[in-house]
């Protein structure tokens, strides 16, 4: 079954064909001229603005090296503005018209889990059974990869955002920002870290569903490296991340 953005896209595709007379290349003069460009302001349901902006943006686009039709952006409200040839705005009132009889569903909720661990060398391994559940696999690949070392949970933090949406936590240990956008099968992710005293972590990473991933790890100092190890002044950072989606529009 084709998603409901794909039928409003084949819709768009069909409407801008019939206007065009069932001839693709009308949809540029033969001389080489541009058609005149009209700015239209259409209005769409709530929660349809993002889509709509994406599919008529996808649409405007003819190919690696030609230009534009036109520019689509999103303006105040649920307001939608599309500059484009007059036979290209044929598709865009269809596909608002579509819009309200069929919006889209709501975006997924992404919940995301953070873990700080602090490591130093030591003799003895740490036991993994003194850790929650999600950790144990963490700690023991950590010490196969590192060797022996003495590691202690420093913070936790969880953030749930709409799947696209720009998420903030700020705590005492660490302070977490986070966009994630369920694709494919994974969570395409981009994150930013700051822990207190530590070194601040930038990526987009792929990551797999429900999934513990170590996502780097960096020199750390301060007093929550002495809280963890009153003898020592630097540790090891260990930056970890469970995604998961937690609620799937129909």
């Amino acid at each position: 079954m084709r998603s409901t953005r794909s039928r409003l896209t084949l819709a768009l595709i069909t409407t801008l064909a019939l206007a065009a007379g069932c001839r693709p290349e009308a949809t540029a003069p033969a001389s080489g001229a541009e058609a005149p460009l009209e700015l239209r302001t259409y209005v769409v349901p709530e929660g349809a603005q993002e889509e709509a902006v994406s599919i008529v943006h996808e649409l405007l686009g003819r190919g690696k090296d030609a230009p534009r039709l036109g520019s689509v952006a999103a303006g105040p409200g649920h307001q939608v503005l599309v500059t484009a040839p007059a036979s290209f705005h044929a598709g865009v009132a269809d596909l608002v018209e579509r819009l309200k009889k069929e919006p889209p569903a709501p975006p997924p909720t992404v919940a995301m889990e953070y873990w700080m661990l602090l490591g130093r060398p030591a003799e003895a391994p740490t036991d993994p059974a003194g850790f929650e559940p999600a950790l144990r696999p963490v700690v023991k690949a950590l010490q196969a990869a590192h060797g022996p070392m003495a590691l202690a949970l420093s913070g936790r933090v969880q953030v749930a955002s709409l799947a696209g949406r720009h998420a903030e936590s700020v705590g005492d240990t660490l302070q977490v920002q986070q966009r994630a956008v369920p694709h494919r099968g994974g969570l395409l992710t981009t994150l930013r870290l700051a822990p207190a005293g530590g070194t601040e972590l930038r990526t987009e990473v792929m990551l797999p569903p429900d999934k513990v991933v170590v996502l780097g790890y960096a020199g750390m100092g301060g007093r929550k490296v002495q809280a963890a190890f009153p003898d020592a002044e630097t540790a090891t950072a260990f930056y970890v991340v469970r995604g998961g989606v937690t609620t799937f529009g129909e």
